[in-house]
């Protein structure tokens, strides 16, 4: 196979990740296998298999 023929992973950015449609946003996007990265002001929920990372300083 050449990488003419690799279908890149689909990816996505959802902005208020730690909101109503913003986690149900995340929940589609994994169910298709999409990659994601989510963004919010407010410290998300503990979410199984999910990496958190602050830039707080």
């Amino acid at each position: 196979m050449t990488n003419q023929n690799k279908i890149p992973p689909k990816k996505a950015l959802v902005t208020g990740a730690s909101g109503r449609l913003g986690v149900a946003a995340i929940e589609k996007f994994l169910a298709a296998g999409w990659e994601f990265v989510g963004v919010s002001h407010r410290k998300p929920s503990s979410r199984g298999g999910l990496k958190e990372e602050s830039n707080e300083t």
